[in-house]
């Protein structure tokens, strides 16, 4: 039982000179960096100001796209109900004209052209970009009509 007291008395005396010693040289370290290097302090500033200018870029292009995304779905959704309505007027009346003035009438939310081309009705729609008009413009194009046997 003295001898494992006697160990252990020992260790503890080991164990607190190798903490002291271990605090000592980093106090030292740390001071003779400070005093080699004074214009690193804060350094990390301009790093973080520059990363979160990153990620506020990185933000705005993932909103940009995903905004001209759904743009495109919408447009070609419009097209296509529009060129469906325009068919179906010159199925029943035959009159082309009145065909395309339903279709611009349908269409108010972006530039079209309507045309009839052997009774199929082509129409294409063009819009600007959706955030901040970045990009190109985005554009739809549908055709409906009878199908050839």
């Amino acid at each position: 039982m003295r001898a494992l007291s006697k160990v252990n008395k020992q260790a503890g005396k080991f164990g607190k000179n190798l903490a002291e010693n271990f605090a000592e040289n980093l106090t030292k370290n740390l001071a003779e960096s400070f005093a080699k290097n004074p214009g690193e302090k804060g350094m990390v500033t301009p790093f973080v100001a520059v990363a979160i200018c990153i990620v506020i870029f990185l933000t705005g292009l993932v909103v940009q796209f995903s905004l001209s995304a759904a743009k495109i779905g919408q447009l070609q959704n419009t097209a296509d109900l529009a060129a469906l309505a325009g068919a179906q007027i010159v199925q029943n009346t035959g009159d082309s004209a009145a065909a395309c003035q339903k279709v611009q009438e349908l269409v108010a939310v972006a530039e079209c052209s309507c045309r009839i081309a052997e009774e199929k009705v082509v129409v294409a729609l063009e819009v600007d970009p959706p955030f901040l008009g970045w990009g190109r413009k985005i554009t739809a194009r549908a055709v409906a009509g009878p199908v050839a046997e």
